[in-house]
């Protein structure tokens, strides 16, 4: 597999100006029982910085000249990791390997290794790119879809063989150049919050005070952890401490008196700033951690990196031990240990009373030592379970209410089998459901000491099908590539894994168990001699099944899974547990399970910017006056009527650079590119939505990201899963706007979908939106938006891309409008007979305004008191036009009253109309 990805690299590699890495001798040659190394030259990347994540091998494990599995040592990603090296632009790293720990990887030849032909290889070397160094917060880019690699092809021979021919050795030479797969997001996400920069590394110590932590504790306390570091005499450091779980009350933390401050990137770590040693000791305490995530008898653990100017300094690889997590009952812990050991068995499905291989705990001087030994098993104990632990005598397990629980109280173990105990006769009822994987947890005391166990949980073996008799004693070594995940995504493509088995196997039967729902089954591969597409398990809705599976040489790849991101919380690593079948015998598979994508937080965010998308909108919205309209040439022709400007923004910010994705950049079976939906709902009557056709982001590195409106179905989630036209403009004249769709009542909506992604960088997109109407629209109820990634259908998680969440919003509000106009009226004159009276009436702009709008007047007149009436005889209704502040405007009435006396009074009423203005004015008893 790694092969025919060189040979592909060979032919892209010139057009490449990433990173890279040169090995001035991959051929390496030693004496039996000798480590050997390689040495390196590295060119950082032409734009960014750069950080190895990996070394990693493909050589074999057993029946070569390899000392420890695995065979290859990873050296450099330690030296980036702990030293907070971020390798700037085109800056050059080299180091030769110096027969410890400094090199790219080394490699120990077995003692008993004799001469034959040499060890051949890949070595894979992972990276990162970032826009910065990540300790001053640059961001990871992708800059061809995904992370990089190299593969470099080795090999390692003892010294009485010859070198390998030329060929080896050119391909060795020519194997510098990028190969680009899928990586995780951040590999060093534990070096984050530290502000280091590269230099010498100093060798310190640390040492703790190993106490007991509580099962199940939010904030169960540590003892004290000591540095010792003779060359921080008289210095102010930063100390970064890492724990293997959250951390509980960070303020009740302290070194040498200086508070810590929690890492809100990292939960399960600590600060503490300028920390002053005045004789190389850092006395840490206060610690408290949340015990909640593990399991009986884990340890607790820390690990302290100092930074001192431009020098780090790091104390181990390993971190220091700080505690056991037990249940209650112990109150300290055993200066004594042990380690156990089991065997793996097949478990009929349906069994009641399966047997379990022989537990083996080798101990430290517990001889004449009586220790209380407990057995929790993942499976139920069958009812004929009679199991008994031997040492210097054989003591009876005792069953409890707990149905997986079996105890031995007052175990000796025997001295002469290096103190040892064993564990026999224990059977368990098997379920009818195959492929669990069945292990046995272990724990110890001896009074109230707890008596450490590594480790603690023992694989048994797993639940098997009717067929499968026997445990192949020939596993498969699984490498996985996991890739990052987004939260809202309900099919999110996980990353390959490749089976490495040893030839000769009959084809396989590969189940795929996922701790996440399964998606999109049949897209799903694994790939052998030929191609064998995945079936869903009725049975089992989080695992897939490949069937008759023929290797090559090289192993089987499986690609193609996917599962719905959105069922899991952020920060979760989804592993694959895979159960392999070879006619009737199990093939074990190391590691299992492995990691295939990690979680990330939530993809974009989503929010309203106002008018020039400059700064957030008002949470009420942007305010639009009911007097004015908003864009009111378009509101009279659509087609042709140029916007005075968009309303507001709706802004789409990735949190990472590949949140948005292309058709292509989604993968395999992938219906769309990733969708961006707005849903207006409470659109007043009258109003119109515009957005534009094309929005496309900013970017300073080639073509931005661009997402372009699509046609959509009739459904409110958009979520045909059929590729769909783009929409052409509807009005070209104001630059290429349309208008959303109605969906019946007051909703319209909108759909664009990601045509161009810009891997390189993080995009924000600014969508323009053009609310239109005429003069005087009114809104009862404020309208609303969601903003989301569609489809967010929840039945159709099955769609490649599909998604869930999204946020709500009040866009925009109509408001009434404040004229700040007083109107004045009197009747200035009257002249005539009654029959043809004549009234003249003035309306003064009294108010703040600079002008009255331009209005309509009308007249009314009616008898107040006495008898008689009046009629208006000429117009009653006048256009007028705007009053400027302080003027006066006349208006004359033609009226005929009848039937009058001396006693009669009329009322003369006025109503003016028209823009902002709605005001009535009443001249009150008038004689004719």
């Amino acid at each position: 597999m790694f092969y025919k990805a060189l040979v592909f690299t060979l032919v892209t590699a010139a057009l490449s100006a990433g990173p890279l890495l040169e090995i001035p001798n991959a051929a390496l040659v030693g004496n039996p029982g000798q480590r050997v190394g390689w040495g390196f030259r590295l060119t950082g990347d032409d734009q960014f910085w750069l950080v190895v994540s990996s070394v990693q091998s493909t050589f074999p494990d057993t029946g070569g000249y390899a000392g420890e599995n695995p065979p290859v040592s990873d050296l450099l990603s330690p030296y980036f990791a702990l030293s907070g090296l971020a390798l700037k632009p085109l800056e050059v790293l080299e180091l030769n390997y110096n027969g410890a720990d400094l090199g790219l990887a080394s490699y120990l030849i077995r003692p008993d290794a004799v001469p034959g032909l040499p060890d051949v290889g890949d070595l894979f070397i992972t990276y990162d790119l970032y826009t910065d160094a990540p300790s001053n917060g640059g961001q990871q880019v992708f800059p061809t879809g995904d992370p990089g690699a190299f593969t470099i092809a080795a090999s390692v021979g003892l010294q009485s063989v010859p070198e390998p021919g030329t060929g080896l050795l050119f391909l060795s030479a020519l194997a510098v150049w990028p190969l680009w797969r899928f990586r995780r997001w951040a590999a060093p996400v534990v070096l984050l919050g530290i502000a280091a920069v590269p230099g010498h590394a100093q060798s310190c110590t640390q040492t703790g005070v190993p106490v007991v932590v509580s099962l199940g504790a939010s904030n169960a306390a540590l003892g004290d952890l000591t540095i010792s570091c003779s060359v921080l005499s008289g210095r102010s450091v930063q100390v970064f401490l890492v724990f293997n779980t959250n951390v509980g009350d960070a303020g009740a933390a302290t070194a040498n008196g200086t508070k810590a401050t929690a890492n809100s990137v990292i939960p399960y770590s600590l600060n503490f700033s300028n920390v002053y040693s005045a004789d190389g000791l850092i006395q840490i305490s206060g610690l408290r951690v949340d015990s909640r995530s593990l399991p009986v008898g884990s340890p607790v653990s820390a690990l302290a990196i100092i930074t001192a100017g431009p020098d780090v300094y790091y104390p181990s690889f390993t971190g220091t031990l700080m505690g056991y997590v037990v249940p209650p009952g112990f109150t300290s812990i055993s200066p004594m240990s042990c380690t156990s050991t089991g065997g793996l068995a097949v478990f009929a499905v349906g069994s009641p009373a399966s047997p379990v291989p022989t537990i083996s705990l080798r101990c430290e001087n517990l001889i004449a030592q009586p220790m209380t030994l407990s057995l929790t098993t993942s499976l139920p104990l069958s009812a004929t379970e009679a199991s008994a632990a031997s040492g210097v005598s054989t003591v009876a397990g005792t069953r409890s209410a707990n149905p997986s629980l079996v105890t031995y109280p007052g175990v000796v173990a025997s001295s002469t089998a290096a103190d040892s105990i064993t564990i026999a006769g224990v059977r368990l009822a098997v379920p009818g459901t195959p492929y669990l994987s069945v292990s046995g947890s272990l724990l110890a005391g001896i009074g109230t000491a707890f008596v450490p166990i590594a480790p603690p949980s023992v694989p048994l073996g797993y639940t098997t099908p009717p067929g499968i008799e026997t445990i192949s004693s020939s596993g498969c070594i699984a490498v996985s590539v996991p890739l990052a995940l987004r939260r809202e995504g309900k099919a999110e493509a996980l990353g390959e894994t490749f089976l490495y088995c040893p030839p000769g196997l009959p084809p396989l039967e590969i189940d795929a168990a996922l701790n996440g729902p399964v998606v999109n089954a049949a897209l799903s591969k694994a790939v052998g001699t030929a191609t064998v597409s995945g079936q869903p398990i009725p049975s089992r809705p989080n695992a897939v099944h490949f069937s008759n599976v023929a290797t090559t040489d090289f192993g089987v790849s499986i690609t193609g899974l996917r599962v719905n991101a959105s069922a899991l919380t952020p920060t979760t690593a989804v592993l694959s547990s895979m159960v392999v079948t070879a006619g009737t015998a199990l093939v074990p598979v190391n590691p299992n399970p492995v990691t295939l994508g990690y979680v990330l937080p939530d993809s974009a965010t989503f929010s309203i910017q106002d008018r020039t998308a400059a700064a957030p909108a008002p949470p009420t919205g942007v305010a639009i006056k009911q007097c004015d309209g908003s864009n009111p040439a378009m509101a009279t022709n659509p087609a042709t009527g140029v916007p005075v400007g968009p309303t507001f923004h709706v802004r789409v910010a990735e949190r990472f650079s590949f949140a948005l994705r292309t058709r292509s950049s989604e993968g395999a079976g992938s219906a769309s590119g990733t969708r961006v939906r707005l849903l207006f709902e409470n659109v007043p009557a009258g109003v119109q939505i515009f957005a534009p056709v094309s929005v496309r982001a900013a970017s300073m590195y080639g073509p931005g990201m661009e997402i372009r409106l699509i046609d959509h179905d009739s459904t409110l989630a958009g979520t045909s899963v059929l590729p769909l036209p783009e929409l052409p403009p509807s009005n070209p004249a104001a630059g290429g706007l349309r208008p959303l769709r109605s969906m019946g009542g007051q909703t319209v909506m909108g759909i664009w979908e990601a045509v161009a992604d810009n891997l390189y960088e993080v995009d924000t997109l600014n969508i323009p939106i053009y609310v239109v109407f005429p003069a005087g629209t009114t809104s009862p109820v404020a309208p609303r938006l969601t903003v989301s990634f569609a489809p967010v259908d929840p039945a159709l998680s099955t769609v490649v891309p599909s998604f869930g969440g999204g946020s709500t919003f009040t866009p925009f509000r109509i408001e009434p409008c404040a004229c700040g106009v007083t109107l004045l009226s009197r009747l200035v004159n009257k002249t005539g007979p009654l029959n043809a009276r004549k009234w003249q009436v003035s309306l003064s702009n009294t108010g703040s305004a600079d002008s009255v709008p331009a209005t309509t007047v009308a007249f009314q007149i009616a008898n107040q008191a006495g008898p008689g009436a009046a009629t208006i005889t000429g117009p009653a209704t006048f256009s007028n036009s705007p009053i400027a502040k302080g003027a006066m405007r006349t208006f004359d009435l033609d009226l005929a009253f009848t039937g009058t006396t001396s006693a009669s009074r009329f009322r003369l009423q006025g109503t003016a109309t028209g823009g902002c203005l709605n005001t009535t004015f009443t001249i009150q008893n008038q004689v004719p």
